[in-house]
Protein backbone atom coordinates (compact mmCIF):
# COMPACT_ATOMS: atom_id res chain seq x y z
CA UNK A 1 0.00 0.00 0.00
CA UNK A 2 1.44 3.23 -1.27
CA UNK A 3 0.76 6.49 1.31
CA UNK A 4 0.11 9.19 -0.37
CA UNK A 5 0.99 11.77 1.93
CA UNK A 6 4.76 10.51 2.11
CA UNK A 7 5.71 9.83 -1.50
CA UNK A 8 7.70 7.03 -2.19
CA UNK A 9 7.11 5.03 1.31
CA UNK A 10 5.09 1.73 1.24
CA UNK A 11 3.38 0.22 4.15
CA UNK A 12 3.64 -4.04 4.34
CA UNK A 13 1.05 -5.60 5.93
CA UNK A 14 1.81 -9.97 7.19
CA UNK A 15 -0.82 -11.87 8.24
CA UNK A 16 -0.74 -15.53 9.33
CA UNK A 17 -3.94 -17.97 10.45
CA UNK A 18 -4.21 -17.41 14.38
CA UNK A 19 -2.14 -20.85 16.44
CA UNK A 20 0.04 -21.63 13.09
CA UNK A 21 3.63 -21.62 13.28
CA UNK A 22 3.85 -18.79 11.07
CA UNK A 23 1.67 -16.74 13.61
CA UNK A 24 4.19 -17.74 16.19
CA UNK A 25 7.10 -16.73 14.28
CA UNK A 26 5.51 -13.14 13.51
CA UNK A 27 4.74 -12.87 17.38
CA UNK A 28 8.29 -13.49 18.09
CA UNK A 29 8.97 -10.96 15.49
CA UNK A 30 6.63 -8.38 17.11
CA UNK A 31 8.42 -9.18 20.83
CA UNK A 32 11.44 -8.26 19.12
CA UNK A 33 10.45 -4.75 17.73
CA UNK A 34 8.65 -4.15 21.25
CA UNK A 35 11.91 -4.88 22.82
CA UNK A 36 13.87 -2.76 20.71
CA UNK A 37 11.45 -0.07 20.88
CA UNK A 38 11.21 -0.24 24.70
CA UNK A 39 14.85 -0.28 24.82
CA UNK A 40 15.13 3.10 22.97
CA UNK A 41 12.72 4.85 24.96
CA UNK A 42 13.04 6.86 28.08
CA UNK A 43 11.31 5.67 30.28
CA UNK A 44 9.18 8.32 32.59
CA UNK A 45 7.18 8.21 35.55
CA UNK A 46 4.10 8.82 33.40
CA UNK A 47 4.73 6.50 30.50
CA UNK A 48 1.58 4.51 29.35
CA UNK A 49 2.40 1.01 28.11
CA UNK A 50 2.04 0.84 24.61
Amino acid sequence: MELPAVPGLTLLLHTAEPGSPSAEKLNLLASWAATQDSDQQPQTARSAPA
